[in-house]
This record gives structure tokens, sequence and C-alpha cells, in this order.
């Protein structure tokens, strides 16, 4: 589905942007020019880079060691 109608960017092209290492929106603005017209597409591409941190984050397990 298209996220920037003014430049023509899909979210498929985002997702393989943040993929390749873009970390944040100035690293996508610069890379795909994203949010840089209307700005309309801004929060979907802040979401699709809030998603893509969340999946890569490592989960921890919490470990309860009772002290003796």
């Amino acid at each position: 589905m298209f996220v920037c109608i003014c430049n023509g960017v899909t979210d498929t092209e985002i997702k393989q942007s943040i993929a390749d290492g873009c970390r944040d929106m100035a690293s996508l603005q610069a890379e795909l020019e994203v949010a840089t017209c209307c700005g309309r597409c801004g929060d979907m591409c802040e979401k699709l880079l809030s998603e893509a941190h969340h999946v890569h984050e490592p989960r921890s397990v919490g470990i309860l060691i009772h002290a003796v």
C-alpha cells in the first residue's frame, strides 16, 4: 500500500529501508523522501519504525531466585 502519496513510496519500500539500516525518521526522509512534502505520511512512517524496532528488541526473561 502507498504510505507516501506525494513521493509514491509504499510500506514495502519503507520496511525494506528499515531492514537495510534506517533507524529513525531522518534516515527514512533522506533515503526515501517520505514526509518531506505534505507530511501526512509521517505518523505511518513512525509507526512502521516503531513496529520494526519492537520486533527486533531482545526479550529478557526474568528469573526469580530465592536467596537462602
